[in-house]
């Protein structure tokens, strides 16, 4: 009995605050993708910032209300090639 308790407040714990999740979910799978490989590959900080930095240029090169085609993602994959990253 107290293990299933325990398991039921840690459900709900792990829910608490992804009521932003239902705006914006890619937001929140991308958090979830970093704290996963922060802590069972061992990922550092510092690259954590990296891969964040990088969506947010990914999502900037996306027009406002565009889409996202395989051409576009090349040309940003492109992008990160010509300046070395």
């Amino acid at each position: 009995m107290r293990r299933a308790i325990s398991c039921y407040r840690k459900s709900l714990a792990s829910t608490e605050g992804l009521e932003s999740s239902v705006n914006h979910p890619q937001a929140t799978l991308f958090e979830q993708f970093l704290r996963e490989r922060t802590y069972l590959k061992n990922v550092t900080p510092s690259h954590a910032r990296l891969v964040s930095r990088r969506l947010q240029e990914l999502q900037r090169s996306v027009p406002a209300g565009g889409k996202r085609t395989r051409a576009s993602l090349q040309q940003f994959v492109i992008g990160l090639r010509e300046r070395n990253i």
